[in-house]
């Protein structure tokens, strides 16, 4: 596994990185930890695909950490960014770029196992799927994995999941997809017709939700600031303060 962590202080990236180290050895798993003391140095040798987890400090000289993670998305969506502040005022800002938590500084150890626990847990614990009935004649069922829909919508009385790779419409009702879905708090049937994975949210426009690959999901006018609040409170579960 290897893991980068930004800090301009070098206490704090010690710290972090013996923590790291601690993890690691305890369960006799391989690491390989990079330090770096500024996010300018890091951006210049940063390659796609070449971090699991990128720890970044908020508050650094020159470019922020937030800076610099918007900088990491352009090429790598699937790295795990986790952002190092001595206060939440940023956390909202954070998820813009799916920051997969916020640890608020001092950081402790059991903050950081913590965080690792859930990193693998989300990494090795078998996927939930919407089981659903493709075609009729002949019968065609299949098994949808949550993390692959972005959202659900409606279409000329056809139920169509949008996925991270395509479009397909499905046989179920839109009732029986939101019982289901609903149960996982990461779903929202955030308006008539249409079920949202927060996951899958860029960020809140006005009255819509702007999906990453760029489509529009409307958020009902009467439970507008319900809806958002839930999204929020769903973005701010990773907080971890110890």
């Amino acid at each position: 596994m290897n893991i980068a962590v930004v800090d301009d202080l070098a206490v704090g990236r010690e710290t972090l990185v013996n923590y790291l180290n601690e993890y690691f050895s305890e369960r006799n798993m391989n690491v390989t930890i990079s330090e770096f003391s500024d996010a300018e140095s890091f951006v210049m040798q940063f390659e796609n695909n070449k971090y699991n987890m990128i720890f970044f400090d908020i508050y650094m000289p020159g470019m922020s950490g937030i800076e610099a993670a918007n900088t990491v998305r352009k090429t790598d969506s699937s790295v795990e960014i986790i952002f190092l502040s001595t206060s939440n005022n940023f956390a909202c800002e954070s998820y813009s770029v799916n920051a997969f938590c916020y640890l608020v500084k001092p950081i402790t150890k059991d903050a950081v196992e913590s965080l690792m626990q859930r990193y693998f847990e989300k990494y090795e614990e078998p996927s939930k799927s919407l089981s659903v009935l493709y075609k009729t004649k002949p019968e065609i069922k299949l098994k949808i994995a949550y993390d692959s829909i972005m959202y659900i919508d409606v279409t000329n009385r056809k139920v169509r999941l949008h996925l991270k790779d395509k479009t397909i419409e499905i046989q179920n009702t839109f009732s029986q997809c939101a019982s289901i879905l609903t149960e996982d708090s990461r779903f929202s049937n955030c308006c008539k017709g249409f079920i949202v994975n927060f996951d899958y949210v860029n960020t809140v426009s006005g009255n819509d939700f702007l999906m990453q690959n760029g489509d529009y999901v409307p958020i009902k006018k009467r439970e507008n600031q319900q809806v958002k609040k839930q999204y929020l409170t769903y973005e701010l579960k990773d907080i971890i303060r110890e």
